[in-house]
């Protein structure tokens, strides 16, 4: 909670990278154009709960639970500029456990039973459109490019770094190791507590200034944003090769001296 809080909601209110924004009603045309089925099932939870208070019915205090818990993620959600449709995934299990409660308290046994078979339903027919392979995942394009362009531009066994930018999405389309660098001070740290980064060694923190003799001395390939490389490409002590370039991405390599 304290790494999801920090890293993706407070650490990027005011701020976030440029492919992964959206607006606040960002999960909403999510839930409508992508899936459908996902947001009955979640709305459905929290309109049905909503009803059944107003009525008077005995809506036990883990429903509200449910209810205010996943509302409380959703607002956590909205508010970060950071905006991912898989984000959406800790809302399952509350919107499932809610429709399934409040359905149970309709006295109509085939509409009790209709609800429940539609958010089981729902959430396994729309999940495979949260496989982050998936073309559902909005803003995965720049790092596929990039990811591809360092794949092609490296061996099996060598590294991919990726400057200020979370490593995941890289290594999964780049088909290498990948390793964060990041030039400011904060998400290494935090992130450290996490056992498969943490055994796996993805985060270093690097100063910008020394980031150039550490792609000299950590060979591998580098993705990095366009303001970053240009920072660098005029006063490093290295020569660097210029693999790939896009509107936000550059991908370098120290070369061969």
């Amino acid at each position: 909670m304290e790494f999801t809080w920090d890293l993706h909601v407070h650490d990027q209110i005011l701020s976030a990278q440029p492919w992964s924004t959206g607006p606040w009603y960002f999960y909403f045309e999510v839930w409508l154009r992508q899936l459908p089925l996902v947001g009955l099932v979640t709305l459905g939870g929290w309109i049905s709960w909503t009803v059944l208070a107003a009525r008077g019915r005995a809506v036990r205090s883990l429903d509200s639970l449910l209810a205010v818990s996943g509302m409380v993620i959703l607002l956590m959600l909205s508010v970060s500029e950071t905006k991912k449709d898989l984000y959406l995934i800790p809302l399952a299990p509350y919107a499932a456990v809610l429709l399934a409660r409040t359905s149970n308290l309709v006295r109509s046994r085939p509409i009790r039973n209709l609800a429940i078979a539609v958010g089981v339903l729902g959430l396994l027919l729309d999940f495979p459109a949260l496989d982050p392979s998936g073309p559902v995942l909005t803003g995965a394009e720049p790092v596929l490019a990039s990811s591809r362009a360092a794949r092609d531009a490296s061996a099996e066994d060598d590294t991919v770094y990726v400057v200020d930018h979370y490593f995941t999405a890289t290594q999964y389309y780049s088909e290498r190791r990948a390793v964060s660098v990041w030039t400011r001070q904060g998400p290494a740290e935090l992130t450290g507590r996490i056992p498969y980064i943490r055994h796996g060694r993805n985060m270093i923190d690097v100063p910008l200034a020394d980031l150039p003799k550490r792609m000299q001395s950590d060979r591998g390939v580098w993705i990095m944003p366009n303001t970053t490389a240009d920072a660098i490409a005029g006063s490093a002590p290295i020569a660097l090769d210029k693999l790939y370039r896009d509107a936000m991405l550059s991908v370098l390599r120290a070369a061969d001296q």
